[in-house]
């Protein structure tokens, strides 16, 4: 499945993106398989997937989604994958995912509070939405 070798004694970051690098470079289009995409900077856009994922946010709800999905990332980026940890780190992933989009909305909307929460009289907000309920983990 991945095809990534560590070389020397790379930090947890190197050993991710060169996973990212490996894995996400190129991405094929679903609808036309023989359209390939390839990405110009895969270092650049791993860079700052990492980068975002370790930016403070101050909603509680979220602000710990950044060392957690690094932590599981570095299992799949191990030289040698652990089997005991594979299937809890897959699970962890997809739900740190959620936790991704959440905090890609609170970032988007922190400074707005109207649009995130209301102005409690004609604009209930977001947080009523679809999103809303993605924010406050429910599906």
């Amino acid at each position: 499945m991945f095809k990534y070798k560590r070389r020397g004694n790379n930090s947890k970051r190197e050993r991710i993106i060169a996973l990212l690098r490996s894995e996400v470079a190129y991405v094929q289009n679903p609808k036309n398989p023989a359209e390939i995409y390839k990405y110009s900077s895969i270092e650049e856009l791993a860079q700052v997937f990492i980068d975002f994922l370790k930016f403070h946010c101050n909603e509680p709800m979220v602000e710990g989604i950044g060392i957690k999905i690094i932590t599981v990332l570095s299992v799949f980026a191990d030289t040698l994958l652990d089997s005991d940890k594979l299937n809890g780190a897959l699970e962890d992933l997809a739900t740190g995912f959620e936790s991704f989009l959440k905090k890609l909305g609170v970032l988007r909307y922190e400074k707005d509070t109207i649009k995130l929460y209301g102005d409690g009289v004609n604009y209930q907000g977001l947080l009523h939405t679809a999103l809303g309920t993605l924010l406050v983990g429910k599906c």
